[in-house]
């Protein structure tokens, strides 16, 4: 939103995550906006007057971000399969596709391929970390390259690339949250299917692959609004299989949270959700 302030100038104001329910909502820090029917010669200052963190990045507008989405080019030598397949992870609130990338080397054998251990990339579940997108860009478009090193990786492992877990949360503007209001990110130890499709879909896939013993790295790639530079955290222990008792009661919150909730996105999302049996996520 705009407001007048005086001559030239205004203040702009970024909105709040839709339906943003945290107690400390602190996701007014990401900006977009565009400027009509300015006189040629004249000077106007634009004021950014709600930044939730003061010490952040982007205060002083060092940085403009704007939404990013993923593509790549690549060229193939004749009679070579394209290295990278585009399937559906599983659907979202709204019904936009959260897309997966598998990156491999599919010229070898079936015998080889069901023996190569798997690579996990995921990003964006944080819509307005958009650098995330640039890292999962490059990742993409380096694995898909002619590079020495990439076509190695290929015949080594199986890359599986989930460049946005959040697609409701990037084209509704919101910074943090999803379209149900939540940090997705706060919900992998308790998704639910009817509310957090993405994570429930990707946890999903983590779990198959651990059950199979071919897990070997997942990365989940992030922003920061106050760090420099690029760092790494690791965690312990690794995911570890959820026991009868824990399963019975995710079920039962599940089942609880989607009688509550009674929004009409969550109801026509439950016809839409993508259903894929381990199997089906293990496929190559």
């Amino acid at each position: 939103m705009a407001v007048h302030v005086r001559g030239n100038e205004y203040d702009l104001l970024m909105s709040n995550d839709l339906n943003d329910r945290s107690a400390n909502s602190n996701t007014t820090q990401w900006f977009h906006f565009a400027v009509w029917n300015a006189q040629p010669g004249v000077t106007y200052k634009l004021n950014l007057v709600n930044f939730s963190k003061p010490a952040s990045l982007f205060g002083d507008l060092q940085q403009q971000l704007a939404s990013l989405m993923l593509h790549c080019s690549l060229r193939l030598p004749p009679g070579q399969p394209s290295p990278v397949v585009r399937s559906l992870l599983c659907y979202t609130l709204t019904g936009q596709r959260c897309d997966m990338l598998t990156i491999t080397d599919f010229a070898a054998s079936a015998t080889e391929l069901s023996s190569r251990e798997y690579v996990v990339i995921t990003a964006r579940v944080h819509p307005g970390e958009t650098c995330a997108s640039w890292i999962a860009q490059g990742a993409v478009d380096f694995l898909v390259s002619d590079d020495p090193l990439a076509q190695r990786l290929r015949r080594c492992f199986v890359f599986k690339l989930v460049p946005m877990l959040n697609p409701d949360g990037v084209v509704a503007g919101n910074y943090r949250s999803s379209l149900a209001g939540v940090d997705l990110n706060r919900c992998w130890d308790k998704a639910i299917q009817q509310l957090h499709p993405t994570i429930f879909h990707a946890r999903k896939l983590l779990e198959a692959l651990v059950d199979a013993g071919r897990l070997a790295l997942t990365i989940d790639i992030h922003g920061h609004s106050s760090a420099l530079d690029a760092f790494f955290y690791g965690c312990e222990p690794l995911l570890v299989k959820p026991t009868a008792a824990e399963r019975r009661e995710t079920k039962a919150a599940a089942a609880a949270a989607a009688a509550a909730a009674g929004s009409v996105l969550t109801a026509l999302a439950v016809g839409r959700l993508a259903e894929s049996d381990d199997q089906q996520l293990l496929a190559v």
